[in-house]
């Protein structure tokens, strides 16, 4: 009757605190989780948007710059010809510098668990 009483009985500080971190353990776990799938599938629609974007671009430039070089004199299309690849040359330098520095401003992956877990740092160091 001892022992049922025992088993009943309010659980120990220990024991407390090993829930409360695993409780703190297992919602960081799914934000992280929830945050790695939103991660993923915004990675996956800019590339995917990217290349098709880049095709595209790629085969409108293409026909431009045989319509150019097709309509320009014969004396002038070598001139026409460097004078395009020039444009070319720059535009891409640009875009590329662009997309470089809209990565390098993105916000961090994952700064939600992050700021969480520091919260929590800062709440068990008191």
């Amino acid at each position: 009757m001892l022992d049922a009483d025992h088993d009943k009985a309010a659980p120990g500080p220990l024991k407390g605190l090993a829930n409360s971190t695993l409780g703190l353990l297992h919602v960081h776990l799914e934000l992280f989780s929830l945050e790695l799938e939103e991660e993923r599938e915004r990675l996956l629609r800019a590339l995917v948007l990217g290349l098709i974007g880049a095709g595209a671009l790629l085969l409108f430039l293409g026909t431009l710059t045989v319509a150019i070089l097709v309509m320009v004199r014969p004396e002038w299309r070598i001139v026409t010809a460097c004078g395009l690849t020039i444009t070319y040359l720059v535009l891409g330098g640009i875009s590329l510098h662009r997309a470089w520095r809209t990565y390098a401003n993105s916000p961090r992956p994952f700064a939600a668990t992050l700021d969480e877990i520091n919260k929590n740092r800062k709440i068990l160091s008191r």
